[in-house]
């Protein structure tokens, strides 16, 4: 019995010169692996299994914003390495606008794209969650496990951030994201859930792509903040009214009802300072009045300062041994 994978590792091939794919400024290819064992060469330090050597092939692997339709945030893993995408802080900023009980979370989609062509296939992990400070990144998550807390003076602190796959497509919303977790809303567990942590994220099975590429792999997949802050509480209204009809009857109703209060988003004070102003003056008459106020203002952090977030995506070149159900015997 004589494996068929086998056979596609083992069968020559002639060499010939890669297709060249027009796929525009979404997916360029990474490399075009042709005669030696250059698959091999190119990620074998992935930690997945070793791609034999084969004939021709190429791998392609890339993330942008999908909030961007011009591109200029897409971002291209040139030889295996890890790519990123950034999260700016206007937009985490925006929770400071959330308003009422339960609002709708502030929302970032990005896109994972690529392929895998021949035998190879492509997968992936989301390694960093890091914050971007001044001082330099901040890790916050890092290979499955949660490392330190956003700066206390920004937004993301005083926020849940969840990263999670889009439904069938692309929505968000609906899912409602992990962190409404009681554990996570209660405050036992860290505020900050990245899915897909454990087991690597398929984005094409290995020996789908044969011949070229005539499509692109594509996963969408969310990030969801929502400001952390407790209700103050329900609030019992009362409206009791009264009137006269035209033939003199009194009428009267009451209204009862329950209003559930939530304070608006904002970031802890930096403190209350102390001001005063003394004036004085000279009039023309000589006389010299003068006067003296002081106040004590309380001062907050500044929204548009908050830091960006940058996410780092690891991508893999698997083989169908990675995949034993892909291999049949004749």
């Amino acid at each position: 019995m004589k494996s068929r994978a086998s056979g596609l590792l083992s069968r020559k091939k002639p060499q010939r010169r890669a297709r060249r794919i027009a796929v525009s400024a979404l997916c360029g290819t990474l490399a075009i692996l042709s005669g030696i064992n250059v698959a091999h060469a190119l990620w074998a330090d992935s930690g997945q299994s070793i791609i034999p050597p084969f004939n021709f092939g190429s791998v392609s692997f890339g993330v942008r914003d999908l909030a961007d339709d011009t591109d200029a945030t897409l971002a291209m893993s040139q030889q295996g390495e890890a790519v990123q995408i950034v999260i700016p802080g206007s937009v985490i900023s925006q929770v400071g606008q959330q308003r009422g009980v339960n609002p709708l979370p502030v929302i970032f989609r990005f896109e994972v794209m690529g392929w895998a062509h021949g035998i190879a296939g492509m997968d992936y992990i989301i390694e960093t969650v890091a914050q971007i400070t001044g001082e330099g990144h901040r890790v916050l998550y890092h290979d499955g496990q949660y490392i330190s807390h956003p700066l206390e003076s920004t937004f993301l602190f005083h926020s849940y951030m969840s990263v999670y796959p889009a439904s069938i497509g692309g929505d968000c919303v609906g899912i409602g994201g992990p962190y409404r977790d009681p554990a996570i809303m209660s405050g036992e567990t860290y505020p900050l859930l990245v899915g897909s942590n454990e087991d690597p994220t398929v984005l094409q099975l290995p020996a789908v792509q044969v011949p070229p590429p005539d499509h692109i792999s594509t996963n969408i997949w969310c990030v969801e903040f929502n400001f952390r802050s407790e209700d103050d509480g329900w609030y019992a209204n009362d409206v009791f009214a009264v009137g006269y009809t035209e033939d003199s009857r009194l009428l009267a109703n009451i209204a009862h009802w329950y209003t559930h209060v939530a304070f608006p988003p904002s970031l802890p004070a930096l403190g209350e300072y102390w001001n005063i102003v003394n004036a004085w003056g000279r009039a023309a008459d000589d006389t010299q009045p003068e006067a003296r106020d002081e106040w004590w203002p309380t001062v907050f952090p500044d929204p548009d300062v908050e830091p960006d977030v940058v996410i780092t995506i690891q991508p893999h070149v698997t083989s169908i041994r990675d995949v034993p159900q892909l291999i049949r015997t004749e």
